[in-house]
């Protein structure tokens, strides 16, 4: 039925706050959450979208999620509702300053030494000097006109 829908986002773990607080954009104890918003809802049996920004990324969360009708007084759902996510990573790893590097040259072989500051995979061509750089696509494909030897993934874990 047609009413209000409001959501706010603490950090995992975090206390469970109360109807009231959720509607009032607050985590318990009348915080500041992460992240709250709120939407109507116009139709019975209608999707409603409520977007929460400003979250960290590769983080998780708790997301409070309470719900009241339009009757007067409305009829509110009786606790919060928790759905536990975790944002996605948007930030793409780096190196660390000294790689990547390659070791242990000899007449056809060498080593390629990467690290990472995250968890991730890493990919590598070889290709003559006089060679265009190749984009990472044709890097993580290992294609190219000028790839003498190309390698990856390779995991980098912490």
């Amino acid at each position: 039925e047609p009413g209000t829908c409001a959501a706010v986002a603490i950090l995992a773990g975090g206390d469970k706050p109360s109807v009231a607080e959720v509607f009032a954009g607050q985590s318990a104890g009348g915080g500041t959450p992460a992240a709250a918003g709120s939407v109507t809802v116009t139709a019975p049996q209608t999707p409603a979208t409520i977007t929460l920004t400003g979250l960290s990324g590769d983080t998780e969360y708790d997301v409070w999620v309470v719900c009241r009708d339009n009757a007067t007084p409305p009829n509110a759902i009786e606790s919060p509702v928790d759905l536990q996510v975790k944002t996605g990573d948007t930030t793409p790893p780096s190196f660390p300053l000294g790689f990547p590097r390659v070791e242990n040259i000899g007449e056809t072989t060498a080593d390629v030494v990467v690290q990472l500051n995250e968890p991730g995979r890493a990919w590598w061509v070889v290709q003559l000097a006089s060679a265009a750089a190749p984009g990472v696509a044709a890097v993580v494909a290992g294609t190219g006109g000028d790839v003498v030897v190309a390698g990856g993934p390779m995991t980098n874990a912490r």
